[in-house]
């Protein structure tokens, strides 16, 4: 059995204001996607702490991890932060490749 492609999204702090718009859009994606699953999670920032640094108003951290069947983490992840339809292309492009 392959790996798990999961996409976390951040609803924590400033990420709240943008996490609902983001999971509503991936849902679907996620959805058609073999072996992918959408997880809520707290912070995500790579520093810590949640910020609107490059996304702006209606944006939230997301970040995609490859995981074995048991969900330990595989490989490096990768995170992406913007407005809903940049988010979705992003992850669109990582779920291909994963």
């Amino acid at each position: 059995m392959g790996p798990i492609a999961a996409v976390m999204v951040c609803e924590h702090g400033d990420c709240a204001h943008g996490s609902s718009d983001v999971v509503e859009a991936l849902r679907p994606l996620v959805v058609r996607t073999p072996r992918a699953m959408l997880v809520r999670t707290a912070c995500l920032h790579p520093d810590g702490g949640c910020g609107l640094d490059e996304g702006g108003a209606g944006s939230c951290w997301v970040r995609m991890q490859q995981c074995t069947g048991d969900l330990r983490p595989m490989g490096a992840s990768t995170a992406v932060q913007g407005a809903v339809a940049a988010t979705y292309r992003e992850v669109e492009r990582w779920l291909d490749r994963a």
